[in-house]
């Protein structure tokens, strides 16, 4: 239907999606939207913050803490490899294995689709039932062994169905890998500042995904197609390593004593104190 069309399906589809959460109740007794009945919940108004510099500080309080700092950094380097690859796989596929941009962008959608649905179906299964750094060591791994395995194969190339299975298997490591991050990230926030922080840990691999993808002329400017490659098993492994200094638990227990001071703080403030 054409590249206009094309680009306005995503705006629309990015409009269902917002619907979505419109949708939806909170908690009981609350608002729909701003002009339908309801009132705030108790709950969610001693947690509303009206000044910026509490926001600030509170963020500031639980964002530099040790776990939350080695979380930022993974999910930097990961996003950032992650987009490495992505962007580097249709130049090489298209400029050096001579792949038509119609029969990459079909391989790719597809396993992209079937990562999306796996990890739907499984991805939140695995780690709710053996634990976020358990997976998230597994699929470091996997990737490591996948990508080493694609870099250092070059007499496959020239086999489409090589390069497809590649494409199929990354993409649903990829996807695995994001669901660990991001539940990853969801545990550390904060309560009182949760929407706040895990933004923060978004940005941050966002800015990652632009590095990623600025550092890929550099790279091949300086190494052949085989270790360009193989540098986001490198990555990989340097967030592999870094997420052995990261223990979940601890964490929450430093967050919780956050919420502690917090309660006595706003205690000793108010009138009844």
């Amino acid at each position: 239907f054409g590249f206009s069309t094309a680009i306005l399906m995503l705006s629309v589809i990015v409009c269902l999606i917002m619907i979505v959460p419109l949708c939806l109740r909170e908690r009981k007794g609350e608002k729909i939207l701003p002009w339908t009945s309801g009132t705030t919940s108790p709950e969610n108004k001693m947690l509303q913050l009206t000044k910026f510099s509490v926001i600030f500080q509170s963020l500031y309080k639980v964002f530099s803490l040790r776990n939350s700092l080695i979380l930022a950094i993974i999910s930097f380097l990961v996003m950032g490899s992650s987009n490495f690859m992505d962007t580097l796989l249709p130049i090489f596929t298209v400029q050096v294995l001579g792949w038509t941009d119609r029969a990459y962008s079909q391989i790719f959608a597809t396993a992209s689709l079937i990562g999306g649905i796996s990890g739907m179906l499984i991805g939140g299964f695995l780690i709710d039932k053996f634990g976020k750094k358990p997976m998230l060591n597994i699929y470091f791994f996997m990737l490591i062994v996948l990508t080493s395995g694609l870099a250092f194969l070059k007499m496959y190339w020239a086999d489409s169905s090589f390069i497809g299975a590649f494409m199929m298997v990354y993409r649903i490591l990829y996807v695995f890998t994001s669901i660990g991050i991001f539940a990853a990230a969801m545990e550390c926030c904060w309560k009182k500042v949760s929407a706040t922080q895990f933004t923060l840990y978004m940005t941050i691999g966002n800015l990652g995904r632009i590095v990623g993808a600025k550092m890929i002329g550099p790279v091949k400017a300086s190494l052949n197609w085989e270790y360009t490659i193989f540098a986001f098993a490198i990555v990989i492994a340097f967030a592999w390593i870094i997420i052995q200094f990261l223990h979940m638990a601890t964490h929450i227990k430093k967050v919780a004593e956050l919420e502690e001071k917090d309660l006595i703080s706003q205690l000793m403030k108010s009138p009844v104190a």
